[in-house]
């Protein structure tokens, strides 16, 4: 079909592409208010470390606390992090549940690691980041041996996430949007050929 015969049909059967149009964003709209929302939000916590006076192996805290961060981030996940989440939070949680509403991350070279809670309504996830933040903080500051002293500071407290991350309202319009000019401009695309001998008789 050449561009002419497209745009022709386009024309024909604009009422079809509103009518697509206005149900796709009536689905999409329809899917995030029924849909169950997750809301998130993350603290950051600084990391440091002092090392022994007169150590001469040249090996920096910076150093240090780079190649101890992974082992920071599995930290997260012992028996004692999720008891103070629980203790912190005043609530019977499972494994399981910790582990789907809390998340550790690092970059690479970065002496900063961030935590992220989830849960829903919003206030859930400032006070799942805020719990897991502040029991890996602890953990990790057990951590420190006679050689190294390990301190953390949280530099980023969690905050009341203001819209949820899923459903995302910047996806799922946007789908309906297509979907719903897709559907009915493929139906007309199809019946272009009698559209067209209609017009030309």
């Amino acid at each position: 079909m050449t561009s002419e015969g497209f745009w022709q049909v386009v024309r024909f059967r604009w009422t079809w592409l509103v009518a697509g149009l206005v149900i796709g964003l009536a689905v999409a709209g329809l899917a995030l208010a029924l849909l169950p929302r997750t809301y998130s939000s993350e603290a950051s916590i600084l990391v440091e470390a002092e090392m022994p006076d007169g150590d001469a192996s040249g090996f920096s805290a910076t150093t240090y606390i780079s190649e101890q961060l992974p082992t920071y981030v599995d930290l997260g996940r012992a028996d004692s992090v999720h008891q103070d989440i629980r203790e912190r939070l005043g609530r019977d949680l499972g494994r399981e549940e910790i582990g789907a509403r809390v998340a550790y991350a690092a970059a690479a070279g970065s002496a900063v690691l961030t935590v992220t809670g989830a849960g829903d309504p919003p206030e859930d996830a400032q006070s799942f980041s805020d719990a897991a933040a502040t029991a890996i903080a602890t953990a990790i500051e057990d951590t420190s041996t006679g050689s190294v002293d390990v301190s953390t500071t949280i530099v980023q407290r969690a905050t009341l996430p203001s819209a949820p991350e899923d459903p995302d309202p910047l996806v799922l319009l946007p789908a309906g949007v297509l979907a719903g000019l897709a559907a009915p401009l493929l139906v007309a695309l199809a019946l272009a050929p009698r559209h067209q001998r209609g017009i030309s008789s």
